[in-house]
């Protein structure tokens, strides 16, 4: 397993085995591990309904931010500590950065995304923590940075090191936006 460091965040990869969920949380483990934060739990609560079932995963003390992405085989993971980082959102999605027509719908009357700039736009919107109660088309991309309407401004991170995955990771340091 490598772990790459992208600003205050820690991220990694590595193919499901079985249970994807048991997968991501045992990645989760050695991420926070190499953060210095051995004996953190991870825990998954929605914060519309409270169930464990689904839901933005989390530390148990919230001494780190945490964000979980999954994409063909493999679960992609990341974490920074919560002192210096407000969110993070990680998202990856399988094949080459192209035009996503299918998501013209999504966008209209813009042009649809890039896979590279949907991968950055779901990770906005988990960093936000709305996810796509958020209107997609919503998110601004500006270079490296990225902004939702009463939402965060984030910075973004582009991982090119997973042959035949798109990755991206936000990372919200506290700056809101403007409705």
């Amino acid at each position: 397993m490598t772990i790459l460091r992208l600003g205050p965040a820690a991220l990694a990869w590595c193919e499901v085995d079985g249970d994807r969920r048991a997968t991501s949380r045992a990645l989760l483990n050695e991420v926070l591990e190499a953060l210095g934060a051995a004996d953190a739990t991870v825990v998954t609560r929605c914060d519309h309904c409270g169930s464990s079932d689904h839901g933005r995963p989390r530390t148990a003390d919230g001494a780190h931010v945490v964000s979980v992405a999954y994409a063909a085989d493999l679960a992609v993971v990341a974490a920074a500590p919560a002192s210096t980082v407000r969110a993070i959102g990680v998202d990856a999605e399988a094949g080459p950065d192209r035009q996503m027509p299918d998501l013209a719908g999504l966008f209209a009357p813009r042009h649809p995304p890039t896979l590279r700039e949907w991968t950055r736009i779901e990770a906005t919107l988990k960093a936000d923590g709305r996810g796509l109660r958020v209107e997609p088309r919503e998110v601004r991309l500006d270079g490296m940075t990225a902004t939702v309407p009463d939402g965060p401004i984030v910075e973004l991170f582009d991982v090119e090191a997973i042959e035949n995955v798109v990755v991206s990771l936000a990372i919200d340091r506290g700056g809101r936006s403007t409705p």
